[in-house]
């Protein structure tokens, strides 16, 4: 089976202490209401994260741009992020071909 490099993400925690986790969202990069989109709960988050990291790896290939959100203990959601890196992120998913032919020779003279 073949394996795609993931890609990850990163931000930085905001200074509340009440943060608990980090809603992570993925949208069409030529989408330009995405941010108000998900600021309105329109979009349903893609992975929730307790680190500040998250690495893509279970979508489909194609282009994606990306934001996140901090939640805090009472449900209550931060603005949305997007990192200006974020905003159109090609997602190759295709694994090169495998090897072929090959063989073992004795060594024998």
């Amino acid at each position: 089976m073949s394996r795609v490099r993931p890609r990850r993400l990163w931000w930085e925690a905001p200074a509340d202490a009440d943060v608990v986790a980090y809603e992570v969202y993925a949208g069409d990069p030529g989408d330009g209401d995405f941010l108000a989109q998900v600021d309105s709960g329109a979009v349903p988050a893609h992975a929730s994260t307790q680190a500040t990291e998250y690495f893509v790896q279970d979508l489909p290939e194609g282009n994606y741009q990306f934001a996140v959100c901090a939640r805090d203990d009472a449900g209550n959601f931060s603005d949305p992020y997007q990192h200006p890196a974020w905003s159109n992120v090609p997602l190759d998913v295709t694994p090169p071909g495998a090897p072929s032919g090959g063989g073992i020779d004795s060594g024998a003279g």
